[in-house]
């Protein structure tokens, strides 16, 4: 090919780099040289353009997220509830006491009868002075037929037979030559009249004794030691209104043995050596417990009804 514009060169080697850089779509297929309006000749590169479609970017309207509108519910307080201690749930707090203790009395025949037998217990815990509250319990309250609560600030094993014990003293006859010995049980009269169906004490023959005097002729009772042997008693003032029937019925019973007998277990067997009137010594008991338990009962007055227990729980002083 001969060129005869020197002009067309270069335009044939600027396309061809034009090309190579990519900066055109093809190369020219033909050239037409045509001089222009001053009769230089032109290129005019005939080429076939790759189609291009623009792809309009949608027009979207922007949905924004909805604004949540949080309602908060205000956190509802636990309702107040008040609990109504029952029989079967104790309160934790026993009046401040460390121990409850629950009793009945079988044979109480109606509500005044509960209420000497409370009394006399109340009396027993505080001749003892031992810090106590004796209450009725009410029969709706009420978990094993108990009828009596005492809350106390004693032990079990000092309170306990001060609650239990009948405390009836008697003087009793018995023959010299089968004096009962001390430790056994006997019955007597007063017993099978104040207390039928009661069972004192256990291993009573079918003996019945007859009662000179009671305790309710006894008008205070201490406790007494021996400072020699070291051993227990109980010394008795008699009601001076008895004196002369003491007087005469131990005057009558000169060398003959008058049982001194506490709840059917017979104490001592002393021989009568004169009368006496005012007071007298009990002696031959077996520990200052038992002479303790003994003053503190002749001293409040012995139960018009025997009691039993029910239950026994332990508390902590303080603990709600």
């Amino acid at each position: 090919m001969t060129f005869e514009n020197p002009n067309s060169i270069w335009m044939m080697i600027l396309t061809f780099i034009l090309a190579s850089c990519g900066l055109m779509n093809v190369l020219p297929s033909e050239m037409d040289i045509q001089p222009d309006i001053e009769g230089a000749p032109r290129i005019e590169p005939t080429a076939t353009a790759i189609p291009f479609t623009a792809t309009p970017l949608p027009t979207t309207t922007p949905t924004l997220a909805p604004t949540l509108t949080a309602t908060v519910e205000p956190t509802a307080l636990p309702p107040t509830v008040t609990v109504t201690p029952t029989a079967t749930e104790e309160p934790e707090v026993n009046a401040g006491y460390p121990l409850a203790i629950w009793l009945r009395v079988p044979t109480a025949i109606d509500e005044a009868d509960l209420l000497f037998t409370r009394d006399v217990l109340a009396a027993r815990l505080d001749a003892a002075e031992i810090p106590s509250e004796v209450v009725l319990v009410a029969a709706e309250d009420a978990e094993n037929e108990e009828q009596i609560k005492v809350s106390t600030d004693g032990e079990s094993d000092v309170v306990v037979p001060l609650l239990l014990e009948i405390g009836l003293l008697e003087f009793v006859d018995v023959p010299l030559d089968e004096m009962p010995e001390a430790g056994a049980c006997i019955l007597t009269a007063v017993q099978l009249e104040l207390y039928p169906g009661v069972v004192f004490c256990e291993g009573a023959t079918d003996t019945v004794y007859e009662t000179a005097f009671t305790s309710e002729w006894v008008d205070a009772a201490a406790l007494y030691q021996d400072e020699i042997t070291g051993g227990a008693g109980v010394s008795v003032e008699f009601d001076p209104q008895r004196e002369t029937d003491i007087f005469q019925l131990t005057l009558q019973r000169i060398g003959d043995p008058l049982a001194i007998v506490f709840d059917g277990v017979v104490i001592s067997t002393p021989i009568i050596q004169s009368g006496f009137s005012t007071s007298a010594l009990i002696v031959g008991i077996d520990n200052v417990l038992d002479a303790s338990v003994m003053v503190q009962m002749l001293n409040s007055g012995q139960l018009p009804n025997p009691v039993e227990l029910v239950g026994i729980k332990s508390y902590e002083v303080g603990s709600e």
